[in-house]
């Protein structure tokens, strides 16, 4: 097999709107300022912001930023190393977009010590994952590893959720470059859980692109070329070239395997367009490199040759050995085809030699058999026995390698459909539960909605109430105004009738003899 499959890591791009914007306005800013403090502030967000942008205005505003750091005498210690480290990390992520590792690791170092002084955590997390990173691109998987777990304790240890997914996949990503490929699924999707959870699109894309990485070892096509497609598109929305070619490379490896070479070219090409865009190197090599392998497997030796010299060259800049090793033994390979055997022994021996220092088996069991062959057709007998017994050790060490790994990808189908059993299970529970929950917030809230009514009702009751007892009260002082009003009518008119008959007795007693005169006038008279 000749393809370099490259499990996809976590890295953040700027888009160009958000980038031409945000600097407009900081360089504004910094024109304006004149407190050192707010200098430093503007410089370092400005040297984060042209991180990814071709020009060097990086190492400028960084150079600035630390000047000015530098002979500041108003700011205490612990303000200053904070700083310089973020400062620092800015000019270690500009050496890693540019593929010099090894730079961008002493850079990552000398953050993590100023942060170690200042305790500062998320600064600590973000240089362990980067550090992280550049083990991973140097094929240092056991470094790298080191430093992924460490972030992942701080992770735990703080109850930090944010950034931990990004982690866990590149953990995934170590284990699937090893072909540890059940610890490899078991990380992803706890990575792809976290950033669902969080909504986290770019980190949902990236557990896409591995899990479809996943599907192709196990030679689901189908799968992997599904859950690629799916990266693709939300990459593409979110304009993040370096994952696109990723991707993009991935799939043209796919038809490339299957010597469909109109479908591999289209999609090579166009992932060496966005990678010479972005100005990665290692995605250059990748690409170069496969597609002079795709040439070997077509034996049009005349143009594999030049792809694979820019590969190995492209490779040497950023000092990768794995990549360095195996397009020197594809080279080796070419050479030997083209019985141009004194060029063939002297790279086959220079690929052996770093195979034997990072233990890539499968490229040193090629290189062992092709130094045999030139052995042999150069009359060295001996030499060509000697490196033909160490293929064959290897060779036969690698096919109990494949049978453990068959065993693996075995383990891993049934983990990945007990993974989708379980989940389905989890998602069936979880929906339950949201549907009761619901049920029971619908249940509260007919309650409280018929209480309300309740209460509406009793007010309403009330309020006729109270209206009807005003008004038979009003009707009652009404009636009680008129009952008065007709008594004192009545007691007016029985003391105008007394009066009357009062005075007709006074006229009557004036006008008749009183009765003791009429009894003396008759007493008189019987005289």
């Amino acid at each position: 097999m000749y393809s370099i499959f490259r499990y996809l890591v976590f890295y953040l791009l700027i888009s160009t709107y958000a980038f031409s914007n945000t600097t407009d306005s900081l360089r504004y800013e910094l024109e304006k300022a004149h407190i050192d403090s707010q200098k430093v502030f503007l410089l370092n967000k400005l040297a984060y912001e042209y991180i990814s942008i071709k020009n060097d205005s990086t190492l400028l505003f960084v150079g600035q930023a630390l000047n000015i750091i530098q002979n500041m005498d108003n700011k205490n210690t612990i303000w200053k190393n904070n700083y310089k480290a973020k400062l620092y990390t800015h000019l270690g992520a500009f050496h890693q977009h540019r593929s010099n590792v090894s730079t961008a690791l002493n850079y990552y170092f000398k953050a993590l010590k100023l942060y170690e002084t200042t305790g500062n955590i998320s600064g600590l997390l973000t240089l362990y994952e980067k550090i992280g990173l550049s083990y991973s691109d140097l094929a240092n998987y056991e470094k790298a590893l080191v430093f992924y777990v460490k972030a992942i304790k701080l992770y735990e240890k703080y109850k930090i959720t944010d950034g931990k997914a990004s982690v866990l996949g590149n953990i995934g990503t170590v284990y699937a470059e090893q072909s540890n490929f059940p610890k490899a699924l078991d990380f992803f999707f706890n990575s792809l859980k976290i950033n669902e959870e969080l909504n986290n699109k770019a980190g949902i894309a990236n557990c896409y692109t591995n899990i479809g990485v996943l599907y192709k070892n196990q030679l689901n096509i189908e799968k992997a070329l599904e859950y690629y497609s799916k990266a693709l598109r939300i990459n593409e929305e979110l304009n993040y070239k370096r994952e696109m070619a990723l991707i993009i490379g991935n799939i043209a490896n796919i038809y490339a395997e299957q010597l469909k070479t109109e479908e591999a070219m289209k999609y090579y090409l166009r992932a060496i367009e966005i990678n010479n865009e972005i100005n990665n190197k290692r995605g250059l090599s990748h690409i170069m490199g496969n597609i002079g392998c795709l040439y070997i497997d077509l034996n049009d030796l005349p143009k594999a040759f030049p792809y694979l010299k820019d590969a190995l060259k492209i490779s040497e800049e950023i000092g990768n050995k794995y990549l360095i090793s195996i397009w020197q033994s594809n080279l080796g390979e070419v050479y030997t085809k083209n019985k141009n055997y004194k060029e063939a022994e002297i790279i086959l021996e220079k690929s052996l030699q770093i195979t034997n220092q990072i233990g890539a088996l499968s490229i040193k069991e090629r290189n062992e058999k092709l130094l045999s062959d030139i052995y042999s057709e150069t009359g060295r007998h001996k030499l060509a026995y000697e490196h033909y017994k160490n293929y064959i050790l290897i060779r036969d060490s690698l096919k109990n390698e494949e049978n453990s790994k068959k065993q693996i990808r075995q383990q891993m189908q049934y983990e990945y459909s007990k993974k989708q059993a379980a989940d389905s299970i989890l998602f069936a529970k979880e929906k339950k539960i949201k549907e009761i929950e619901i049920t029971r917030q619908n249940a509260v809230i007919k309650a409280k909605r018929n209480q309300q009514y309740l209460l509406m009702g009793s007010l309403v009751l009330s309020l006729f109430f109270i209206g009807f007892i005003y008004k038979r009260i009003k009707i009652i002082r009404n009636q009680k105004k008129i009952i008065e009003k007709q008594k004192l009518f009545v007691e007016q008119k029985q003391k105008e009738i007394l009066d009357s008959i009062y005075y007709a007795k006074r006229i009557q007693d004036c006008m008749m003899p009183k009765e003791k005169y009429i009894l003396k006038k008759l007493k008189d008279l019987k005289k």
